[in-house]
């Protein structure tokens, strides 16, 4: 699509986008709200990105898409806002090139990506490019990406926290599914803060490769730590 500020759900982009324009995106241009949503295409412009080209925010989304442009996101080429629960595992190209978010002024959480090819030509991060936003329990699959840093740039207001380069063996463990279902717990304690109106409380589940989204069929996972000081 274009741009708005409405909200989009359960769409998937199979066909190709280019534009001249600023943003685009495989899902939406700019501004909308985007959730369980899929690209499965190719997007090209200035601020590109596999889900949307800027703004969102953006939940339980994935790219499986070629994003290429300028300023390059797995899943949004720039955002202010919130991207959250989303997984790239698409190729990117672009100058400034983040596996989740070329340039994040905003914040990212319980997301990663495993980009089989990434190309830069000036910046590069796993997760985030150039980075003035927060980032919370996100990752990259460093196996793919050996000589890449979780972010490029870390401009002012960079935040990171508990976010990792991971290897592939490390990112498809059932540790990891229960890590990204921790992202916003609180204060360290093993409960999760989402809103429940906006998100179910354990996302993510585990079937033997990459974390996936939890569904009926696949349950989600989390670690139940036992204090034996309670028993005599």
């Amino acid at each position: 699509t274009g741009g708005g500020y409405g909200d989009i759900a359960y769409c998937e982009n199979s066909g190709d986008i280019s534009t001249k324009k600023l943003y685009a995106g495989g899902i939406a241009g700019y501004g909308s709200k985007v959730r369980n949503s899929v690209n499965k295409g190719r997007v090209e412009g200035i601020f590109a990105g596999g889900i949307i080209g800027n703004a969102g925010p953006v939940t339980l989304c994935i790219n499986e898409g070629f994003v290429k442009g300028q300023v390059v996101g797995g899943i949004s080429g720039m955002t202010d806002r919130g991207l959250s629960q989303v997984v790239n595992r698409g190729t990117l190209e672009g100058d400034t090139v983040g596996g989740i978010c070329g340039r994040n002024l905003g914040a990212i959480s319980s997301s990663y990506s495993y980009a089989s090819k990434v190309t830069a030509k000036d910046v590069v991060g796993g997760v985030v490019g150039y980075n003035q936003g927060t980032i919370i329990t996100s990752a990259f699959d460093s196996t793919l990406q050996p000589s890449v840093k979780l972010v490029g740039v870390e401009g002012d207001g960079n935040r990171v926290k508990e976010s990792f380069a991971l290897s592939t063996k490390e990112m498809q463990s059932v540790e990891f599914a229960d890590k990204l279902n921790e992202a916003d717990r609180d204060d360290g304690k093993s409960r999760i803060a989402y809103d429940e109106a906006e998100h179910p409380r354990l996302t993510w589940s585990y079937d033997g490769g990459y974390p996936i989204f939890s569904d009926s069929t696949h349950l989600p996972v989390y670690r139940i730590d036992l204090d034996d000081s309670v028993f005599v």
